[in-house]
Order: structure tokens, then C-alpha cells, then sequence
């Protein structure tokens, strides 16, 4: 019975795919986009540029950028992006900030790309 769910749960994502909408931005560049976003998902370490902003159009994808590397989450140097919610065709573009007072951009050591 369980296999079943999981089976199905699997088939529904794969049903849904991805839209020519569905867009990743890192640093203002296209990473990945449309149906090859499935090839883009998981987690990416980020090189010795620095990854501070990022940019998710689209409804089916969202990003989680990490200060830590291997996605690793760490309290509030772990932020997300995208909005998953198809009512809406807003893009979310986040500059990683921190700081009560003073702010100060951050880095992801990371990032990861999931599917809503």
C-alpha cells in the first residue's frame, strides 16, 4: 500500500513537470530554465564567486541558499525563494541579508533547487 502512494505521489510530480515560466537566477544569470530544470535539481555548491542574490520565477521551483556548504541548513543564514503558488506569476528576487541594525550581505555556500 505504501508503494502505491509513493508510486503515485511520483507519477503526479512527473505529470506536473515544468513550465516555460519556471526560472532560476543566481548573481542576475540564468542557471536553469523550463524542462531543463529537472536536470538542474539538488544541491549545488557555490564557487569562489560569491552567490548573494538570487531570482525564482515560476510557480513549480524554489530555492534554499545555505551559508553552510552541502545544503547544509544553518538558523537564519539559510534562506528560501520562490513562492510555489500558481495564483501568483510574481518572481521572488532575494539579496542574502543579515543583521538587526546594520545589514550586511552574506554568501550562500550553497544553494539547492526543489520542486513545489
Amino acid at each position: 500500500m505504501k508503494l502505491l502512494a509513493a508510486l503515485a505521489l511520483t507519477l503526479v510530480g512527473a505529470v506536473q513537470g515544468f513550465t516555460v515560466a519556471d526560472k532560476v537566477y543566481v548573481n542576475g544569470g540564468v542557471v536553469a530554465e523550463g524542462n531543463s530544470m529537472q536536470g538542474y535539481l539538488g544541491c549545488h555548491a557555490s564557487p569562489p564567486q560569491k552567490h548573494d542574490t538570487f531570482k525564482v520565477c515560476g510557480c513549480n521551483t524554489k530555492v534554499v541558499a545555505n551559508l553552510r556548504q552541502e545544503c547544509q541548513p544553518y538558523g537564519k543564514y539559510t534562506q528560501e525563494i520562490g513562492h510555489c503558488d500558481c495564483s501568483s506569476d510574481q518572481c521572488d528576487e532575494v539579496k542574502l541579508e543579515s543583521g538587526y541594525t546594520d545589514k550586511f550581505t552574506w554568501h550562500a555556500g550553497s544553494y539547492e533547487v526543489k520542486s513545489c
